[in-house]
């Protein structure tokens, strides 16, 4: 009997879950070995269907080689216009000025235009695309990224069943020159909006010194996420405002500082939860769990140790927060109990 609800647990959440994808069709062959490793690592067992996304169209060699890796369900979804190019409200000629001084200063993409484009959608409207309206969570994925270890349980379970709304695997500084008064804009917000800000939740504050924001942020080409959280009229709202300011090119707002802040403001830090035995690599950085079952990397290449790895100040923030739960994930997957269980985007963004 328990067996049975297992089964129809897991084929809901395979209804309600799906891999995100957005890349373009000269990333073929770096994404199909990504996605070759991440059948390997954990989805040829689970099963979870994709979804790729592309501003262009998509090319025939790029759909077969896609479905030659993988036996999962693939869809292939074009962005609107309206949600990747830069709009017409924006002046574009200050905003390349800007884009000059920022690549001055050494801001990584200041110049792509396309990577402002890219840092825009994943902002504020992945999460409404018609091919993944359905789901309730996501896990986002990009091409030359690798799992580094076995992952012989299922996240989405995790999510669901201890009720996280975002997951991450990798925390850092982001490049201050790059979001000037993104921090600003926030406090704005918040004093515009302040009925949209929970009053009763713990939230992270790991992200902040002295009233001000340290540049700290979860790295978004690593998310497991609820869908629940982008779509609320809270995260809608907030997006909206920035996106009016114009922010993603005057400057080089970053969907990961976005979507970190966002998490600070609306979530409780219990939401929140650090994938430690995920071993992944995303060029030039690796986490290399200690406790990862089956991992090809080295304790050495573990970017935790870096010093500007942001992972020390979440553990604090988040440690007299901790209950016996959290360390069961790796401890079943251990027992072999697993289904109870910026350089900001690194090498793949210069292809954007």
């Amino acid at each position: 009997m328990h067996f049975l609800l297992y089964l129809i647990s897991a084929f809901c959440r395979r209804k309600d879950s799906v891999i995100l994808i957005l890349c373009r069709n000269e990333d073929k062959d770096e994404i199909a070995k990504t996605i070759t490793n991440f059948e390997e690592r954990f989805n040829a067992r689970y099963k979870y269907p994709y979804v790729f996304l592309n501003d262009k169209d998509w090319d025939n060699d790029f759909k077969d080689k896609i479905k030659s890796v993988t036996k999962s369900q693939v869809k292939f979804g074009k962005v609107p216009s309206e949600d990747w190019d830069m709009p017409k409200s924006i002046d574009a000629e200050k905003a390349k000025t800007n884009w000059k001084t920022m690549a001055m200063k050494g801001v990584p993409y200041a110049e792509k235009e396309s990577y402002h484009n890219m840092c825009r959608f994943y902002s504020r409207s992945f999460y409404y695309h018609d091919l993944v309206q359905k789901y309730k969570y996501y896990w986002r994925i990009e091409p030359g990224v690798r799992f580094r270890c076995k992952i012989p349980y299922d996240p989405f379970e995790i999510m669901e069943e201890k009720g996280y709304k975002y997951g991450f695997t990798i925390t850092l500084f982001e490049f201050k020159d790059s979001i000037p008064t993104l921090y600003d804009s926030t406090l704005e917000f918040k004093r515009k909006y302040s009925h949209l800000i929970p009053k009763d939740k713990k939230t992270l504050q790991f992200m902040f010194e002295n009233r001000n924001y340290n540049g700290c942020h979860f790295w978004s080409n690593f998310e497991i996420a609820s869908f629940e959280l982008f779509r609320s009229k809270s995260y809608t709202t907030y997006v909206g405002y920035l996106n009016q300011k114009g922010g993603f090119y005057y400057e080089r707002w970053g969907d990961a500082p976005v979507h970190s802040l966002a998490v600070a403001m609306f979530l409780d830090m219990s939401e929140v939860h650090f994938f430690e035995e995920i071993g992944y690599t995303h060029p030039p950085f690796t986490h290399c769990p200690t406790n990862g079952i089956d991992c090809d990397c080295k304790p050495e290449e573990n970017f935790d140790n870096n010093q500007i790895s942001c992972l020390p100040k979440y553990r604090n923030d988040t440690k007299s927060q901790k209950t016996p739960a959290d360390g069961k994930v790796a401890n079943d997957a251990k027992n072999g109990s697993g289904i109870h269980v910026n350089i900001e985007q690194g090498k793949d963004a210069r292809n954007i």
